[in-house]
């Protein structure tokens, strides 16, 4: 159970600088690049949302009707600052619009408590080696030394414990089925990650109850004693049980192989989550390529397009070339990274895990607050 002055300090680091009457500043980008700027208020701080009075300027109020995310600046009594997507808008009988939590909040104080981040993967389309990736990609971290946990989060469809060659009794619903803690639901697999399983019934963390939920919740803040890195395996594709997840993460890496069809549906993932969140960490690894050439011009491919039309630079991890040594590995249930150490495939994974760990954009702040940042929308999304 999470300690209760923990609790308290993760309330009071998440409220610090939110309060009723307090004045902010909105500034507004539009898709040229200018910066407008606003002044407001807060007028009232809910569970899953802000209301603020309508952003005003030079005496003239402004709805934004054109705008779904905003940038909120709080100066007193610290320096906050954090984006909101813009929930509703309400003219009568007072001007004001309501926008989410800042759950991007960021502070000039590292919080309390023991760095923990979490990396989602993903990919627009089955079949591009995404859990395999996952699982290998956690191994080669392990060796460099960090604690990984692996997070099947492929509602309904897991299978990351089929290529660890495990058979887990117990996944994350049974936290509530059976009144069971965090610790009972996580597996030992090789090299000293852990495995929360999502098998059968993890489907019902869409129909739970509020106390029900709230209990799964807290139990979640538990996973930074548990790993220094949290690998989120996704399903692939566009559904909820997919977006819901890359939504509530920091940290997103995509799974794409040269072939068109899986270069257009990552693109198309990519922009869903890019239109929900511009500010997200997107970044790519291109499987299954013939060589570093076809690599490079899959990955270039997809910069083009999401430099164009999207307004974002993609970040390239790296890349992993065409290997049998894989699909070997997982027929016999065994990870690529230890039983062949020495592949092509297990060399470009390892390149990767260390581009990883060596990521210049990724804060020590950012450690703090990715765990945190994820429960917090993901209590949003499924709650």
């Amino acid at each position: 159970m999470v300690d209760q002055a923990s609790n308290l300090r993760k309330i009071i680091k998440t409220e610090k600088g939110l309060r009723t009457n307090q004045n902010i500043k909105i500034t507004v980008d539009d898709e040229k690049n200018n910066v407008t700027q606003f002044e407001s208020k807060i007028k009232a701080v809910y569970d899953n949302s802000i209301i603020i009075s309508m952003p005003y300027s030079n005496n003239y109020f402004f709805p934004l009707e054109n705008v779904s995310f905003i940038k909120v600046n709080i100066n007193d009594p610290c320096n906050l600052y954090f984006t909101a997507k813009i929930l509703d808008r309400k003219l009568t009988p007072v001007p004001v619009l309501v926008i989410s939590r800042p759950d991007n909040f960021k502070t000039n104080e590292i919080p309390e408590g023991k760095p923990c981040r979490l990396i989602a993967i993903t990919s627009g389309k089955g079949g591009v080696g995404k859990t395999s990736f996952s699982v290998n990609l956690a191994i080669a971290l392990s060796l460099l030394n960090k604690e990984v946990l692996i997070f099947d989060a492929d509602i309904g469809l897991a299978n990351v414990d089929v290529i660890l060659g495990l058979k887990p009794k117990y996944n994350l619903i049974d936290i509530i089925k059976h009144n069971m803690r965090l610790e009972d639901i996580i597996y030992d697999g090789p090299e000293g990650i852990k495995l929360i399983a999502s098998g059968s019934g993890s489907e019902d963390i869409y129909t739970l109850k509020d106390r029900e939920f709230n209990k799964l919740i807290e139990e979640l803040y538990n996973l930074e004693d548990m790993a220094d890195i949290i690998i989120l395996d996704t399903g692939a594709g566009i559904s909820r049980k997919v977006t819901n997840f890359l939504f509530a993460a920091d940290e997103i890496i995509f799974i794409s192989t040269p072939e068109p069809t899986s270069i257009t549906d990552t693109y198309a993932l990519i922009k869903i989550i890019v239109n929900n969140d511009k500010y997200k960490k997107i970044k790519l690894v291109v499987n299954k390529a013939d060589n570093k050439k076809e690599a490079i011009e899959t990955a270039k491919k997809l910069q083009l397009v999401c430099e164009k039309f999207l307004k974002i630079k993609l970040m390239v991890l790296g890349y992993i070339v065409e290997d049998k040594k894989i699909p070997k590995s997982i027929k016999e249930q065994k990870a690529l990274m230890l039983e062949y150490p020495n592949s092509l495939a297990a060399a470009g994974i390892m390149k990767i895990a260390n581009k990883v760990i060596n990521d210049e954009l990724w804060t020590e702040e950012d450690n703090y607050l990715s765990l945190s940042r994820f429960i917090g929308r993901f209590k949003s999304f499924f709650g």
